[in-house]
């Protein structure tokens, strides 16, 4: 069973965002979209990410393409992972849905950093930390040592 996640952008009003089925706990989706904000700037990440797939089945930083994941509904975007090619247009998941879309942690994406959501059973969100584009977050330096340096 996958670790689900939002992947969303904040705005004026709350935010919103993309789902992602697999790996969402910080070491894994955290770090695999601060990898690619790092690399490709908020702009371009947020563009691919949130603007031009509609969600993801997985994330990873990697150009290399990983053939085990492989399904019709499936299309490589390479440096960023396998998005759905199958789901509806306008779909996003926002901070007012009640359940989320049954995600476990939300990645919030503003200028000024990447904040950390978990969120309950109930929908409910509590921030596990707020980390600036200048900073090295706790997480990401785990992922480097479990998964080598594109985690």
């Amino acid at each position: 069973m996958g670790t689900r996640s939002i992947i969303a952008l904040q705005t004026r009003r709350g935010w919103f965002g993309r789902y992602v089925h697999w790996d969402g706990y910080p070491q894994g989706v955290g770090a695999g979209v601060w990898h690619i904000v790092q690399r490709d700037g908020l702009g371009e990440a947020v563009k691919t990410l949130i603007n031009e797939n509609k969600s993801w089945s997985s994330i990873t930083a990697s150009h290399e393409k990983d053939d085990s994941e492989f399904r019709e509904s499936l299309k490589w975007v390479s440096g960023y992972g396998f998005a759905h090619n199958d789901q509806e247009e306008g779909w996003y998941i926002t901070d007012d849905d009640k359940d989320k879309g049954g995600c476990e942690y939300a990645y919030v994406l503003s200028r000024e950093g990447m904040e950390v959501l978990k969120i309950d059973w109930d929908g409910s969100c509590t921030s596990r930390g707020f980390y600036s584009w200048d900073s090295t977050p706790d997480f990401v330096a785990e992922a480097q040592a479990l998964f080598g340096a594109s985690a």
